[in-house]
């Protein structure tokens, strides 16, 4: 077997092949006394030497407090990111770097040294967030991301008028993209036209996909400052984007986890002011949405 599919299977804090070429390149490990690379081959008899590498524990720069947690097992965490704040990286403010000041090591024998995210949420994005704290559970969930077994769901308020329901099936960067998405509710706006609250349900999972998608049908998400071209923003109110459900099979104690939020006070507060704004204008606020 290459060393490098060893290390990563073997050693939890060597999860991915990103980390075990960073440890090699970096020479923490060694094979029978030698300098090694990911494809050299290992076997019985074989005496692997691994120097841990130093993981600074930053101060938080956010308190512990803002990131609720949802969900927590031995295996696993689900919590609430803020908009705003990067899911994990080299920067001090992330959710991974504040929540080892809030989460202890699971006491299971392959346990991680601190929880990881095993899925992204873009760094304007809010909502539930799952983070693995245990290797088999990062491996096998994993697995279940990939196979579409992890069923998620999003609220928006995006630009413009949208009716009942419908698939968006437009491909992203040459691969095939599904994205279902429902109205909640439409108000009139003076700067808009109208605003739409909208549940989006991803059925692909693309980098940017509910963003690109959204704008791609004329209907862009409110506050997204890469993907939306009005003039006029929302200022000092983010992107108007939260993942509020997600429900799968736990790969390691095979229970069924279902993990909702509910709707930011955020969206509705933006909505309430749309509509304020409107009729201050001395507009009537019509009976149906506007068309």
């Amino acid at each position: 077997m290459p060393l490098g599919e060893y290390l990563r299977r073997a050693i939890p804090f060597l999860p991915s092949k990103a980390s075990v070429k960073k440890a090699l390149s970096k020479d923490l490990v060694k094979l029978n006394g030698r300098k090694c690379g990911y494809f050299d081959r290992v076997g019985p008899g074989d005496k692997i030497f691994i120097t841990r590498p130093q993981r600074r524990s930053p101060r938080p720069a956010i308190p512990v407090q803002d990131i609720p947690v949802i969900y927590q097992d031995d295996h696993c965490i689900i919590v609430n990111k803020p908009g705003g704040i990067a899911v994990n990286g080299n920067r001090h403010k992330t959710v991974e770097n504040v929540l080892q000041h809030k989460i202890p090591v699971s006491p299971k024998k392959d346990a991680l040294p601190f929880a990881r995210p095993v899925h992204r949420l873009d760094v304007p994005t809010s909502g539930l967030l799952i983070l693995a704290r245990t290797k088999s559970f990062q491996v096998e969930i994993g697995r279940g991301l990939q196979n579409k077994e992890v069923q998620k769901q999003y609220v928006a308020v995006v630009h413009g008028t949208l009716n009942g329901e419908g698939v968006i099936e437009k491909p992203l960067d040459g691969l095939y993209c599904k994205t279902q998405y429902r109205v909640l509710k439409t108000v009139p706006s003076v700067n808009f036209g109208a605003l739409t609250m909208v549940h989006l349900s991803p059925i692909t999972g693309r980098t940017h996909q509910l963003r690109k998608h959204m704008k791609a049908i004329g209907h862009p998400i409110a506050g997204d400052k890469q993907y939306n071209d009005s003039s006029y923003m929302l200022q000092g109110k983010g992107m108007l984007l939260c993942s509020v459900s997600l429900k799968f099979k736990h790969p390691i104690i095979e229970t069924d986890v279902n993990v909702e939020i509910d709707i930011p006070r955020k969206f509705h507060r933006v909505l309430e002011r749309e509509v304020k704004f409107y009729n201050k204008k001395g507009r009537t606020l019509p009976d149906s949405p506007p068309k």
